[in-house]
């Protein structure tokens, strides 16, 4: 009984709705980079639909995925912090000033927790955020034109 009604828990639409919720908040914070947030989110979602999940699960099978979880999270962090040092290998190579600091890892132990922790969102910012990125210069031309107009008709009240 228990493992259907954590089943009808499971397919909710309320269940839905938080974990909606939750994307679009990890979303944001990746883009603004605000790890401290990104990890309380994670923790939160953990206590909050962990239970939910587990439900009807055996103690050692909810171990095993939680260290599964951490090593996936952990080989993730590997290789974001490798291509994080091969962009800094590229801007330097391409001319582009880059701070030396960009390779100390110590200065990036809070964004390498959080690689570990929230892994899913990671690669999905990740995967998704050339897109984003592409959109954006797509459209730049557009933000341009609309904030010129803005500045001569500014400049224009001015004049008078």
């Amino acid at each position: 009984m228990e493992a259907i009604t954590s089943l009808v828990a499971l397919w909710s639409v309320g269940f839905w709705i938080l974990i909606t919720i939750f994307l679009f908040c990890s979303i944001v914070g990746s883009a603004t980079e605000s790890y401290g947030f990104l990890s309380v989110l994670t923790v939160s979602a953990i206590i909050l639909f962990g239970p939910i999940i587990v439900t009807g699960i055996s103690l050692k099978v909810a171990i095993w995925s939680f260290v599964a979880y951490l090593l996936i999270g952990s080989a993730w962090s590997i290789a974001r912090w490798y291509m994080h040092v091969n962009f800094v290998v590229f801007k330097a190579k391409a001319g582009i000033h880059y701070n030396p600091t960009e390779l100390y890892v110590s200065e990036y132990k809070s964004q390498i927790i959080l690689w570990i922790v929230a892994w899913p969102v990671s690669i999905f910012w990740t995967v998704t955020h050339n897109i984003f990125e592409t959109m954006y210069d797509l459209l730049i031309g557009v933000y341009d034109t609309i904030a010129n107009k803005a500045m001569s008709e500014i400049k224009n009240l001015q004049d008078k």
